[in-house]
């Protein structure tokens, strides 16, 4: 999803870009820096993307052995398991 978003942003930020130096407020040949200042600052910002692993089958499995957990809940957390 964010590769979606970030492709709509580009596409606005080049657009504006391209009218502000139709208009003579903005010029490529010196703003240039500009982009890869603002294109460094988002990849320092932004988000990892990195969720959290949830417990594989096997360790749900060895807790249900244990008696650490019902039936019932390890067949609801397999479920879970398989649907992510």
């Amino acid at each position: 999803m964010w590769s979606r978003t970030f492709w709509g942003l580009l596409l606005v930020v080049i657009g504006a870009w391209i009218l502000l130096s139709n208009f003579g407020i903005l010029n490529f040949d010196r703003d240039w820096p500009f982009i890869l200042i603002i294109m460094g600052f988002y990849l320092l910002v932004r988000p990892s993307g990195k969720k959290p692993k949830k417990p594989d089958v096997r360790k749900i499995l060895d807790r249900l052995e244990k008696g650490e957990i019902d039936s019932q809940t390890a067949a609801r957390l397999i479920k879970e398991e398989k649907n992510e």
